[in-house]
């Protein structure tokens, strides 16, 4: 039994780490440029695997903006309050968040084996520094 444990470990392991690894920021990059190319021309035609990158996209930053979010409201900071996560503004779009995180992976190639969530959050944090 423990010999099947061990071999299952040594099989998953790896496909973690690829999993990881596929949720860089290289990842985030090329499935956000297709999502900005879907809004820019609304007619464009997608394979499903297209379609899948656009939803990745969107969701991933949204889900940051969402966190962000409730972080400031559990802990009862406001938008002033700095605690180096950043502070998004009311009526910042899917698309404007996306037009930022795409200018912070442009700007920073070095970064883009990070993970796609942290960048994210550091292009957020950027654009949106709270005040103190």
């Amino acid at each position: 039994m423990l010999r099947y444990v061990a071999l299952l470990a040594l099989i998953m392991v790896p496909m973690q780490l690829r999993a990881e690894a596929e949720h860089d920021g290289n990842r985030l990059q090329h499935d956000c440029h297709i999502a900005l190319t879907v809004y820019q021309d609304q007619g464009t035609v997608l394979k499903s695997d297209e379609w899948f990158a656009v939803g990745y996209c969107y969701g991933q930053i949204l889900d940051v903006m969402n966190t962000l979010g409730m972080w400031h409201t559990s802990n009862g900071m406001s938008k002033r309050t700095t605690n180096g996560e950043g502070c998004i503004p009311d009526g910042v779009t899917i698309h404007q968040a996306t037009l930022i995180v795409m200018k912070y992976l442009d700007d920073h190639p070095e970064k883009l084996n990070l993970s796609g969530t942290g960048l994210i959050m550091f292009a957020l944090r950027d654009a949106y520094p709270c005040k103190e």
